[in-house]
């Protein structure tokens, strides 16, 4: 199989060279929107996403790449206000840590969140536009192995 740059490694590369203000923020989303069980205050998101939602192989990849692409799209692109209002009303149900710490960065995630909406956007219209998740998946399908 040709060298083929794997859209789970830009969307890595893109989510953990955020600002600290807004990284975890961005992990805590995606996590969340994909969850499948109860969060505790030992809930390790960035694990989840890592481990359950970009996984290294199988022909699945494609179709979670995109789907953690469009979690990015929503969370960059809508009103700030409604992330952190989400982020308290599960902050006061769960007792979490990390969301309570989350809920207090609201004025400069904003700023910060403003350049990152700009970069994804430059990464949408590029190696991760729909046409080149649609190429990667092309190039990379495995046909199952019939016994």
């Amino acid at each position: 199989m040709p060298n083929v740059t794997e859209p789970k490694d830009i969307i890595l590369d893109f989510i953990e060279n955020l600002p600290n203000t807004i990284r975890d923020n961005v992990f805590c989303f995606i996590a969340l929107s994909f969850r499948t069980k109860r969060i505790t205050k030992e809930w390790d998101y960035k694990k989840d996403v890592y481990d359950h939602l970009i996984p290294n192989d199988g022909n699945d990849r494609t179709i979670r790449a995109i789907l953690v692409c469009a979690c990015i799209d929503h969370h960059l692109t809508r009103r700030r206000s409604f992330n952190h209002d989400g982020f308290i009303a599960d902050m006061d149900e769960t007792k979490s840590p990390t969301l309570m710490a989350l809920a207090r960065m609201k004025p400069l995630q904003d700023k910060h969140f403003q350049v990152a909406a700009s970069d994804w956007s430059e990464l949408r219209d590029g190696p991760l536009s729909l046409q080149s998740l649609q190429e990667f998946e092309r190039r990379t399908w495995e046909l199952p192995q019939l016994s």
